[in-house]
Parts: C-alpha cells; structure tokens; sequence
C-alpha cells in the first residue's frame, strides 16, 4: 500500500479556488447555498428553491454537484459545502429566515414522498 504525504486539505482549496474563479455568479449564488443541507444532499426540488432553478445544472456543470439517480438527490462532497461556507458565511439569522423559507418546499416533497409518489 502507497503511503500519501501532503496538506490535503490546502490542495482541496486551491482546485476550489480555481473553479471559484471561473464560476459566474448563478453557480457562485448555488455553491454558496449548499451549507444549508449539512448532509451534502437534497432532493431536487428542494435544491431548485435554494439554489435558483438553473442551481442543479449550474453545480453540475462546474463538477461540484451530481444528481444520484438511485436516491433520487443531488450530491456533493462535504469540502464543497465546507469551502462554500467559509467562504460565503451565511449570518445565523439569513440563514434562519432562508430554512425557513425552504420549510413549504420539504412539507410538499414529503407529502408527496407519503402519497406513494416516487419522483421528486
């Protein structure tokens, strides 16, 4: 087995960096609202409502996202949300006023999740 050596982490920021670089502000708008799903998922529609609707395609066209067609939900790694945050901090009460904004959009997918509906 290879042993790696290296700060990771500072490699992580500096790929980070330059797509940052190179996003326009509708992907920079949907990167910096990941933080507010903390398990580096959403659905969909939930997605679209944080992210702006073009948000999805945005992520992934910048290879910071990916729609998981088994889970039926968008993903990221955790160091996508982790550099978005720290790099576009949400204040504590944006990010209240924003979750619960988002509030009617998780009551509809789940009632459709418990009506039998299986797409998002």
């Amino acid at each position: 087995m290879k042993k790696r050596q290296g700060d990771f982490a500072a490699r992580i920021g500096r790929v980070y960096k330059w797509c940052q670089d190179r996003l326009d502000d509708e992907r920079r708008d949907a990167w910096a609202s990941l933080p507010l799903f903390p398990a580096g998922a959403a659905p969909e529609t939930l997605l679209k409502a944080a992210a702006g609707k073009g948000g999805p395609r945005a992520l992934r066209e910048a290879a910071l996202a990916d729609f998981d067609p088994e889970e039926q939900a968008w993903r990221w790694h955790a160091t996508v949300a982790e550099y978005a945050s720290s790099h576009w901090p949400i204040p504590p009460e944006e990010r209240q006023m924003r979750l619960r904004a988002l509030a009617p959009v998780w009551t509809s997918w789940l009632e459709r999740l418990s009506g039998g509906e299986k797409s998002i």
